[in-house]
C-alpha cells in the first residue's frame, strides 16, 4: 500500500476501496462509514463508486481542530464518532471530486482577497450541500441517526488529548433550510428529485448567508491567503477579482452536465456586507493584508499601495505594522488554540504596547526569489486614538 508521512512525522497508511479487506482492517470506522453512504444514499453510492474507480486515497489520523480534510487525499479524524464520520466522508469526497475531476480547488495567485474568500466559501458551500443531501437521502431510506445527530448538534470528535469537541453545531441552520425546502416542495406535489433539487439550492444559499460560518472560515482564509502570498507566488502578482457565479456553480458539479445546485441558483456574495457580516475587524485584517500585497506589487511609491495605505490610515486600521510573515508562522502552529484574527489582534496589541512614535510597515517583496525587503515608516497623527 501507499505510505504517507503526516505533519507529526508518523508514517500513516494510505487506503483505497480497491483493497477493501486491508482498508477495513486499518480503518474500520472510516470503511464502515463509506459503506453506509453507498448503501443508503443514491448520491453516496455515486461518490463511493467514483472513489473506488479512481483509486481515491483515504487516511484516518488524529487531528487537533478538524473533522476531515478533502482534496488529493481524503483524511478523516480518527476521533470522529461513526455518526459524524458518515457526513464528514461525504463532505470530503465532494472536495476530492472538486480537486481530481475539475481542478477547482487551486487558488490562482492572481486572486484578490475577497475573490479568495468567495472561492473558498464556494467550495465549502458545495461540499456542505453534498453532505446535506447524502444525510437526508439516508434519512428517507430509513437510516436516520446521522441526520438526527447532525440536527441535534451531536456531531462530535475527540482531540488527540481526549477533549470532546462539538464539530458542526454551526451548520444546523443549513440543514434546517435544506429540510424546510424539501418539505415545502413535497407539500406542493413535486417529485422527490425536484424536492431534492430545491433543497440543495436552499442549502447552498443558506451556507453563504450564515454569519457564523463566514467568520469561522474567514479565520481560515486569513492563514490560507497569507500562505498564497508568501509561499505560492502571489506576493508580487497584481490582484484580480477572479470569483464568479459560473465558477461557483461549477464547484457543485457531480457529473457530465449534472450539478448539486441548479443553474442560476448558485449564490454569490456581492459586497462586504455579505462577506464579513459586519465584522469590521475581519474586514480590516484582510484590507491590511491586501495593502501589504499592493506594496510588494507596486512598491512603496506605487499608486495602488498609496491608495490602500491612505484608506488604512484614515480608518486607524489596528493591524498596520504587523509582520505578516511572522503571523503566518504562528497561524500554522496547529497547537495554538487562537483563531487567525485573535493572533493578529494579539500582535497588534503588542505593537501598541511598544508605544513607538513610528510604526514599521515592512514586508518581503517577492520572497520566493529572494529580492529582499521593502520598508515604509508611517508617522501617525498626534491625536490618533484606538
Amino acid at each position: 500500500m501507499l505510505k504517507n508521512t503526516s505533519a507529526s512525522g508518523h508514517v500513516s497508511r494510505a487506503l483505497s476501496l480497491g483493497h477493501p479487506a486491508h482498508f477495513e482492517k486499518i480503518a474500520p470506522k472510516l470503511f464502515h462509514a463509506l459503506n453506509i453512504i453507498q448503501a443508503y444514499s443514491a448520491l453516496g453510492r455515486r461518490l463511493y463508486d467514483w472513489a473506488r474507480d479512481t483509486d481515491q486515497v483515504f487516511m484516518e489520523e488524529a487531528m487537533e481542530k478538524r473533522m476531515g480534510v478533502g482534496g488529493a487525499m481524503v483524511v478523516c479524524n480518527s476521533g470522529n464518532t461513526l455518526s459524524a464520520e458518515v457526513g464528514i466522508v461525504a463532505h470530503e469526497l465532494m472536495h476530492a471530486v472538486q480537486h481530481h475531476a475539475y481542478n477547482l480547488m487551486v487558488q490562482h495567485p492572481a486572486t484578490n482577497a475577497r475573490g479568495f474568500i468567495i472561492h473558498g466559501r464556494g467550495l465549502e458551500a458545495a461540499a456542505v450541500t453534498c453532505q446535506m443531501r447524502v444525510l437526508y437521502e439516508m434519512k428517507l431510506n430509513g437510516f436516520t441517526r446521522p441526520w438526527n445527530d447532525f440536527m441535534a448538534g451531536c456531531y462530535a470528535f475527540k482531540t488527540p488529548e481526549g477533549k470532546e469537541v462539538n464539530g458542526l453545531e454551526g451548520y444546523r441552520p443549513v440543514g434546517q433550510s435544506f429540510a424546510a425546502a424539501y418539505k415545502q416542495a413535497q407539500r406542493a406535489g413535486k417529485s422527490t428529485d425536484q424536492a431534492m433539487d430545491e433543497a440543495c439550492d436552499a442549502a447552498h444559499e443558506a451556507y453563504f448567508k450564515n454569519a457564523g460560518l463566514a467568520t469561522t472560515y474567514n479565520n481560515v482564509y486569513i492563514k490560507d491567503y497569507l500562505h498564497l502570498l508568501f509561499q505560492q507566488g502571489g506576493n508580487t502578482t497584481p490582484p484580480q477579482p477572479l470569483a464568479s457565479e459560473t465558477k461557483l456553480h461549477e464547484m457543485t458539479r457531480i457529473g457530465e452536465n449534472e450539478y448539486l445546485v441548479r443553474s442560476g441558483f448558485s449564490y454569490m456574495p456581492k459586497c462586504d456586507a455579505e462577506i464579513f457580516f459586519g465584522n469590521e475587524k475581519m474586514r480590516q485584517a484582510f484590507d491590511y493584508i491586501e495593502t501589504v500585497r499592493m506594496m510588494n506589487v507596486y512598491g512603496k511609491d506605487g499608486q495602488g499601495f498609496k491608495e490602500h495605505m491612505h484608506k488604512l490610515v484614515q480608518e486607524k486600521n489596528p493591524y498596520i505594522g504587523i509582520n505578516l510573515k511572522k503571523a503566518l508562522e504562528v497561524m500554522q502552529d496547529e497547537k495554538d488554540p487562537r483563531t487567525s484574527l485573535q493572533i493578529l489582534d494579539d500582535m497588534a496589541e503588542e505593537l501598541q504596547q511598544q508605544k513607538k512614535p513610528q510604526q514599521v510597515f515592512a514586508s518581503v517583496a517577492n520572497d520566493n526569489r529572494g529580492q529582499g525587503k521593502i520598508q515604509k515608516r508611517l508617522h501617525w497623527p498626534q491625536n490618533r486614538s484606538r
